[in-house]
C-alpha cells in the first residue's frame, strides 16, 4: 500500500520489495549493475528503493552502487539497457498523481534501450481515468506481458 512521507512524497514499500527482487534477479543473471536503472515518480520511493537495494547488496556482498535509482524527472535525457519502473500508486480510487502527466509517463516508459520492466498496481493504473495508462494496460494485457 502506498504511504505518504512527512514532506508529502509517496512511497510503497511492498512494491519496492518487488522492484528490488527484479533488480536482484537481473544481477544474478549476470547483468552489469551499471546497465540497470530504476525510475520512480516520487522522491520518497527513490529512498525506499535505494535503501532496499543497499540492504540486498550488503547481505550478499554484492556491489549495487552502480544501479542508478532516480526520480522520473531526474532521468530525463538518460537511458540504460534495462529500466525497472516503480509506479508507487496503489489505491481503490485509481489515483495515479504524477503519472497522469503524459510527459512524465513518456520519460518513464522510454528510458530503456533494451527492456522495460514496470512494477505497479495494474488495477490502479487501469482505473486511473488516464487514457494513456488505460491504453498501455490494454496493450500489455493483449500481448500477454503481465506477470502477477
Amino acid at each position: 500500500a502506498e504511504a505518504v512521507s512527512s514532506g508529502g512524497s509517496k512511497s510503497n514499500a511492498a512494491e519496492a520489495e518487488v522492484a528490488v527482487a527484479v533488480v536482484a534477479a537481473l544481477l544474478r543473471a549476470g547483468m552489469a549493475a551499471a546497465d540497470i536503472g530504476v525510475i520512480t515518480p516520487y522522491v520518497a520511493q527513490v529512498q525506499v528503493l535505494t535503501d532496499g537495494l543497499q540492504r540486498w547488496g550488503d547481505a550478499r556482498g554484492v556491489g549495487v552502487e552502480a544501479v542508478e535509482v532516480k526520480s522520473v524527472d531526474g532521468y530525463q535525457g538518460r537511458e540504460k539497457e534495462v529500466i525497472v519502473f516503480s509506479c508507487v500508486r496503489a489505491n481503490p480510487q485509481g489515483q495515479v498523481g504524477f503519472l497522469e502527466d503524459w510527459r512524465r509517463l513518456n520519460v518513464a516508459l522510454t528510458r530503456a534501450r533494451c527492456s522495460l520492466l514496470v512494477v505497479g498496481n495494474l488495477a490502479t493504473l487501469a482505473d486511473a481515468g488516464c487514457p494513456n495508462w488505460a491504453a498501455w494496460v490494454q496493450h500489455v494485457r493483449s500481448k500477454g506481458l503481465v506477470l502477477q
